[in-house]
């Protein structure tokens, strides 16, 4: 009978461990389902936000130089808003085609692999207010759009039709502006509101996490912190007017030309070249395409003289239907940047008979685009910061579990043991948390963290039997997240310590110091009481206990020195210096 009883009792001990191991890979599993949600919305709003601006570029494209492609480009460019805009009508519906849904997130650019989870996380999370608020920032970016493809049908037809004028154009174009300028605020908050989201799926995941390490404690805790925030914003201009060669041969800006149809010889250039790059027309035509390929810049030459090495009578036309652009240096000594784009001129019987060219000066849409594709590498760079910063910190978590359970076996009191795991995560998740409420995503407030952490550890440790009266003293110092997380870690077993061992019950009135200081490039922290003091033999260069263990690695992690201090007050004294922390103005 005993046997069977033992036998028994090892299957519930199996049970429960595969009962509650599944419900761990369970809610792992929809971790990663949300997180891979959220950051599925994150990426599609960024190629949402691509294809808004591509839609708006294309169009004022289209308005000033009148050519179909640009109308067919700003529809294509549509085609990725609608997509994403089907997924979500379908989702919300009361009868959701989830197939349809699917292909609308994949028309949006949405990666195959992230658009199931995107679905789930719109399916069952729609209703938190964070997902409310973007979703209308989502429909109202949609009613944009529709105004957008509305006003783009209408200039269509006045372009088709011949009936477009100056004005209406300039109006269109400062209307269009206006419209990228509205939608990419909308995109901004939509973005705001999915990050809130991402912290608030994280929060929800952690707490679940907790309360399964709580029921049985010997399956550990898996926590999965994320924080990602990816902002990718494109905005492109161009202001190029091209009329009808006859109307604009001598007063366009834009410098026109005709050479023979061998591409050896101009037989006519307009004055405007002068204006351009400051050479005379005689000057050009007389040195012909020799004298302006001597002006183009080195990096471009090679792939020019390339080019008109190509040059053949017989498929002329074909090799004129792209546009090149290079740099050319002006009579000034400075280089511009030009778009050349050319057509073949032909006879009435239809054979070539030259070449006609339109030269433009886009200088200032091209250092433009520089600026933009150096804030892309910029915002690239940042994400991927954010995401090692991240996998790191999930390394200290781990590593803080795997620490805590060779002690655990034995241990009379599980919810404290949980307690102390609690607090050690709490202080990395702190250091998140200020990281979103500050400027930067790259450094945080000591001086708030510290208020905060210590408020955190006396809600959670404070039993009620006996006050602790902590007075701090706290400059205002700001350090990066590498060294803030095991600052914080530090912090938390000192104080921590504190409540746990350094006050008997009501025996005394209970006080404690925390100071910070900064000077000359020197942080100090300071942690006092005046308890009890620390039991005999203890040594902190050879700690015995998990506390001081992490204490002491964390403080060398930090190249910092330690001291200790046990006569009136027990003194902790943890002093380091960091060349990149900023330190509060002696003013």
């Amino acid at each position: 009978m005993s046997k069977f009883k033992g036998n028994s009792y090892i299957y519930v001990i199996v049970g429960i461990f595969l009962t509650f191991g599944i419900l761990l890979i369970a809610i792992n599993h929809y971790s990663d389902k949300a997180i891979t949600g959220i950051r599925g919305f994150v990426s599609g709003e960024s190629h949402w936000a691509k294809a808004q601006k591509s839609a708006v570029l294309e169009l004022i494209r289209y308005i000033n130089l009148e050519e179909e492609q640009y109308y067919e480009n700003f529809l294509n460019s549509l085609e990725v808003i609608h997509g994403d805009k089907q997924a979500r009508i379908t989702i919300m519906s009361d009868d959701p085609d989830y197939d349809l849904a699917y292909e609308g997130f994949l028309q949006g650019k949405n990666h195959p692999y992230e658009i199931d989870s995107m679905i789930w996380v719109f399916r069952n999370f729609q209703n938190i207010s964070y997902l409310q608020e973007a979703i209308s920032y989502w429909e109202a970016g949609d009613s944009i759009i529709e105004e957008l493809e509305q006003t783009g049908q209408k200039i269509h037809q006045l372009i088709i039709n011949n009936e477009i004028t100056e004005a209406e154009k300039e109006f269109y174009i400062r209307t269009l502006y206006e419209t990228d300028k509205e939608l990419s605020n909308l995109v901004d908050r939509f973005s705001e509101e999915i990050t809130e989201a991402g912290i608030y799926l994280n929060s929800f995941i952690n707490r679940s996490i907790l309360i399964t390490g709580l029921t049985l404690i010997f399956i550990g805790a898996l926590i999965t912190l994320t924080a990602f925030r990816l902002v990718q914003k494109y905005h492109h201009q161009r202001n190029e007017a091209q009329f009808k060669f006859k109307n604009i041969l001598e007063n366009s800006r834009d410098v026109i030309y005709l050479m023979n149809k061998y591409g050896t010889k101009y037989e006519y250039m307009s004055t405007s070249v002068e204006n351009m790059l400051g050479y005379s027309v005689n000057e050009i035509i007389m040195g012909g395409p020799n004298f302006i390929l001597e002006k183009i810049h080195p990096d471009d030459k090679k792939r020019i003289e390339e080019e008109r090495s190509k040059f053949s009578t017989s498929d002329l036309e074909k090799q004129l239907e792209h546009d090149t652009e290079f740099r050319v240096k002006t009579k000034t000594g400075h280089y511009i940047w030009v778009n050349n784009k050319r057509s073949l001129l032909k006879d009435e019987d239809g054979k070539p008979v030259g070449i006609i060219g339109n030269v433009r000066d886009i200088s200032a849409e091209m250092e433009y685009v520089d600026q933009i594709n150096q804030s892309l590498k910029e915002k690239e760079t940042l994400l991927i910061e954010i995401h090692h910063r991240v996998k790191n910190n999930l390394a200290i978590i781990s590593g803080l579990i795997e620490l805590q359970k060779e002690g655990i076996n034995g241990h009379a009191n599980v919810s404290e043991v949980l307690e102390e795991i609690q607090s050690r995560i709490q202080s990395i998740v702190l250091v998140h948390e200020k990281l979103y409420q500050s400027e930067t995503l790259s450094e945080i407030s000591l001086k708030s963290y510290i208020e905060d952490l210590t408020n955190y550890i006396d809600g959670v440790l404070n039993n009620g039997k006996k006050t602790i009266q902590i007075d701090k003293k706290l400059d205002d110092v700001k350090l990066n997240i590498i060294h803030a997380v095991p600052f914080g870690i530090l912090y938390n077993e000192l104080i921590v310590n504190i409540y746990k061992h350094a006050f008997k019950e009501n025996t005394k009135q209970c006080m404690a110091k925390v100071e910070l200081q900064a000077q000359n490039g020197t942080i100090s922290l300071v942690v006092a009481d005046n308890g009890v003091g620390l039991p005999e033999g203890i040594n902190p260069k050879k700690p015995e206990t998990l506390g001081l263990t992490l204490i002491k690695s964390l403080s060398e992690q930090l190249n910092g020195t330690l001291e200790l201090c046990d006569e009136d007050w027990t003194k902790f004294r943890f002093t380091f210096n960091l060349p990149d922390a900023k330190l509060p103005s002696l003013d």
